[in-house]
């Protein structure tokens, strides 16, 4: 171990916090340690993760470890210069020679993108007093897509009745590499904006990069020889920025009302979605899931070539559970904020491939070749997703969906015109037209010669449709049985052969048909044939 005042440090590790400027007193407050593999291993690093190095213990607001960090001395390839445990869920550190100016809304507030950092601030002298907080990274203020918890614990703004009596100074202080890379650059300012949006009042520290362009953060300027009074001074307001187009690029207020149109359809689209029953839950969550992640990488430019967006089964179904140790049970949760996944992540491209035949989506896989965190490679799909231009787009086709084996239910009965007056006065098909007392849609039947006109008359039916008659010269007319029996009307034919119902004796019947007649008859008895 080292004799340069550093408890339970090695030489090297010594040498690190020295480089940056960090005390002895802050590092034993926090709890520096040098550990081996196995003692790495204690601490949830497993794999090609437990190594040998510096162990750094992160607490959070209330002074309770939330996880540990580990800087290996010899960090394997492909990885960074810190590593985390499985299963470690991001949250702030506060510095424990600092914790009581956190809760003090009159202490102007540093943060910075690592825990090494804050305790190089904590460790420099100041007239004035301050609060720091050090974060897993540039984006160490969100976890799973939204902002982490920890800040619900820190005060950064004055309310009464609902006004804002007071606003927090909050100063960030990223590498010098936020002036040169656009996604440091991102990542402060959309940091600064939901500093504001909680009510404080965000500067920005811009770190200046060393004599010869070198990147340098704020622990490798104060060691330098840079006063953290200066740095502060450096200090300018963030601008005001909140995400609207300005003046000149507002939209005009036609362009303004197709796109609420267009929202309002996609809510409706949407809200027919989930009242949908012809697809399983699951798939209707996957298919949204999918659009929603889709649009948000396009969104920010995140597209192939070609224009379609590459997505991964894990972040469609929100499945980021580790795979379990022999004799152990999946979780049921992700371990990284205690969510549970949509589905099985195994399911997805299942259900995407179903989307897909049915016509509710364009996609297409491709076989990939990934690496686990303990350096062994395993076979795995991407997926390519051609999204519409809008949400409204993707959503509708899904929400109408029925399958084709589900037909729209068939009317009852139909109509059909009469071919004399033109008019329907039934919703069934009849053989005697209501209006006119026209015969239609029959079969006409040739009469024997030796049939007498007079030998019968069919009357008092009950029934006018599909009756068969059939003629023997001997017997006479034999009626038999009807078929689908629909309709009541009475009919009554002269000798003619011509219906009497509803005819104007002073004007020539409508039309004239010969002996019958495939329509005539009701229930076997109901209908009178006299021969």
């Amino acid at each position: 171990m080292s004799n340069s005042g550093y408890q339970n440090l090695s030489e090297h590790d010594s040498q690190v916090l020295i480089k940056r400027a960090i005390t002895p007193q802050v590092a034993a407050d926090r709890g520096y340690e040098t550990v081996s593999a196995s003692q790495a291993s204690e601490y949830g690093f497993t794999g090609a993760h437990a190594l040998p190095g510096l162990l750094i213990p992160s607490l959070n607001a209330h002074q309770i470890i939330s996880g540990h960090q580990l800087r290996p001395h010899d960090p394997p390839e492909g990885c960074g210069k810190y590593l985390w445990p499985t299963g470690y869920q991001m949250a702030v550190d506060v510095p424990p020679s600092l914790n009581d100016a956190l809760q003090d809304i009159t202490v102007p507030l540093v943060i910075t993108e690592s825990v090494l950092k804050g305790d190089a601030i904590a460790s420099a002298k100041t007239p004035t007093p301050i609060a720091v907080l050090g974060m897993g990274g540039v984006w160490g203020w969100r976890a799973g897509g939204r902002p982490i918890d920890d800040f619900d614990d820190i005060p950064l703004a004055r309310t009464k009745r609902g006004k804002t009596q007071q606003r927090r100074r909050v100063e960030i202080a990223f590498d010098s590499d936020t002036a040169t890379n656009p996604k440091v650059h991102e990542a402060r300012r959309r940091f600064a904006e939901f500093l504001r949006r909680r009510g404080a009042d965000v500067w920005l520290i811009d770190v200046p990069a060393t004599a010869d362009g070198e990147k340098q953060g704020i622990d490798d300027a104060l060691s330098n020889g840079m006063t953290l009074d200066h740095l502060r001074g450096l200090a300018r307001r963030a601008p005001e920025t909140t995400g609207l187009p300005s003046a000149e690029e507002r939209p005009d207020e036609l362009a303004l009302r197709r796109q609420i149109r267009e929202q309002e359809k996609t809510i409706s689209a949407l809200m027919h979605l989930i009242k949908s029953h012809y697809l399983p839950a699951k798939n209707k969550a996957v298919l949204a899931s999918t659009c929603a992640r889709g649009a948000s990488q396009r969104s920010r430019g995140i597209v192939e070539p070609d224009g379609r967006v590459k997505l991964e089964a894990r972040h469609i179904a929100n499945d980021h559970r580790p795979k379990p140790e022999k004799g152990e049970e999946l979780s049921e949760v992700n371990p990284l904020d205690g969510s549970r996944p949509i589905v099985a992540r195994s399911a997805v491209i299942p259900i995407l491939e179903d989307a897909q035949k049915r016509g509710l989506l364009r996609m297409e896989t491709r076989a990939v070749r990934r690496q686990h965190k303990n350096g062994t490679y395993y076979k795995d799909r991407e997926i390519l997703v051609d999204l519409p231009d809008t949400l409204h787009a993707f959503v509708a086709p899904i929400a109408d969906y029925a399958p084709p084996e589900v037909a729209k239910r068939k009317r009852y009965t139909f109509q059909e015109p009469c071919p004399s007056c033109g008019e329907v006065h039934s919703r069934t098909r009849q053989t005697i037209c209501d209006g006119c007392g026209t015969i239609v849609d029959i079969r006409i039947l040739p009469v024997p010669e030796s049939q007498d006109p007079d030998a019968f008359v069919a009357g008092d039916s009950a029934s006018t449709k599909n009756v068969e008659v059939e003629f023997d010269d001997k017997e006479g007319v034999s009626p038999v049985g009807p078929v689908n029996y629909l309709s009541t009307k009475n009919v009554e034919v002269d000798s003619s052969g011509a219906s009497t119902k509803n005819v104007d004796p002073n004007e020539s019947p409508p039309f004239a048909a010969p002996w019958l007649l495939d329509g005539f008859g009701g229930e076997a008895g109901n209908d009178r044939f006299t021969a």
